[in-house]
């Protein structure tokens, strides 16, 4: 076992296929420091996994920064399924995140998402049958020549084979596959599967099914959030998939950088359009917006994490704030890329000043450039380990500089 902290490093003594193996997988950086060892270094991903096969596996786990509870609350807030309250998952700090977010996993399915039984649907099938349910096919019977007896029909079946189900499923099962996941939670997985017993499991290299939230699966939310981050999260092939390139990695990694970005981008917007004072009527906000150049020939795109825009008595959207996200370790979050950058988004929008918001400690302040263009350019640091009502204050007084209220 190589136990990592976020974007730390120690020496090891490995053996070929296993730095190959490592290497591979790209997940961390090895140097070789000679005799047979190397510094391992991790990158930006936090979680665990096993590297390789056979006598050439490596087990490798990177804690984050922030606990465990808290990073399962940031993801969580950026599925847009989370809340300011407090965190849910209560987990002993030291836990590994594998197994927290298997134990999260599990509880949201029992005492929640089925704790009004499974979750039924209505799902197209096509069948022939003796007697006629739903809609007669009868483009298939023209394409058959049909001349009997089974009809060829098409019919909503009330059933729990849905793409919910599926989807727990599929996460239940990659869940109780992977090594580290303490007894209770993998008999607790077991019984989850078992329930599950009549709905039709993923094939191989099946993509999982989509779902769209409603009231009615409004208890599987949570699950479903999880199911999906696990998913994404599962065993994986670097490589072609076959032949000596190839490295296995059986666990479950995330990537900070990107939770930070959802989480910041979500909650600011959250912030703008509805501040304590309340919802501000006229406000829109989008992600990752490229409708907007640099150039006037239309060829040198930008892509803000965030912009705000506010509907004026004309009825057009005019942009009033720009931010960006940036989650730093080892460099100064105000460096001179990132206030090219801010430059670029504030020239094209039109606006006098751009926001970042980076991963800070509650030692660091806010500070603001004045750039010869008279445009400002301002740094907010956010301190992820600080209570949620303090984080939530942060959130909202990022929002509050960006882009006022009216008369606030």
């Amino acid at each position: 076992m190589i136990d990592l902290a976020e974007y730390g490093s120690k020496e090891h003594r490995l053996s070929p296929g296993q730095v190959a193996a490592l290497k591979g997988a790209d997940a961390v950086e090895v140097t070789p420091l000679g005799a047979g060892r190397y510094k391992v270094k991790a990158k930006a991903e936090v979680g665990s996994a096993a590297f390789g096969t056979g006598p050439d596996t490596v087990v490798v786990r990177i804690r984050p920064k922030v606990t465990i509870g808290r990073l399962l609350f940031l993801l969580g807030y950026a599925q847009d399924k989370g809340t300011w309250q407090k965190e849910e998952v209560e987990v002993d700090e030291a836990e590994d995140l594998l197994p927290a977010v298997a134990r999260s996993f599990t509880r949201a399915i029992q005492q929640r998402a089925f704790a009004g039984g499974l979750l039924y649907g209505y799902r197209p099938v096509e069948d022939d049958l003796m007697t006629i349910r739903g809609r007669v096919r009868s483009d298939e019977m023209r394409r058959r020549h049909w001349s009997g007896p089974a009809i060829p029909c098409e019919y909503d079946e009330f059933t729990v084979d849905i793409a919910e189900n599926r989807l727990l499923l599929a996460a239940a099962r990659r869940l109780r596959a992977l090594p580290g996941i303490i007894r209770p939670t993998r008999m607790a997985l077991r019984e989850i599967i078992d329930e599950l017993v009549d709905v039709t499991p993923l094939g191989r290299g099946e993509s999982p099914p989509t779902w769209t939230p409603s009231a009615h699966n409004a208890r599987y939310w949570t699950a479903l959030g999880l199911a999906e981050m696990i998913l994404r999260g599962h065993s994986y092939e670097y490589g072609g998939g076959a032949g000596p390139t190839t490295v296995r990695v059986d666990g479950f990694l995330v990537t900070m950088w990107t939770v930070f970005e959802a989480f910041v981008t979500k909650a600011v917007r959250d912030a703008l359009l509805q501040p304590p004072t309340g919802r501000v009527p006229g406000r829109h906000v989008t992600f990752q917006d490229e409708t907007h150049h640099l150039d006037r020939a239309g060829l040198v795109k930008l892509k803000p994490d965030l912009i705000c825009y506010q509907q004026a008595s004309t009825g057009r959207r005019v942009p009033v704030a720009v931010l960006d996200a940036k989650y730093k370790i080892e460099k100064k979050a105000d460096n001179p890329d990132t206030i090219y950058q801010l430059l670029a988004y504030c020239t094209a929008l039109g606006l006098p000043a751009g926001h970042v918001v980076y991963a800070g400690t509650s030692t660091e302040v806010r500070r603001t450039y004045t750039l010869t263009t008279g445009t400002t350019i301002t740094f907010h640091p956010l301190d992820l380990t600080a209570e949620l009502s303090i984080l939530r204050r942060q959130i909202n007084e990022i929002a509050s500089l960006m882009a006022p209220a009216p008369g606030a």
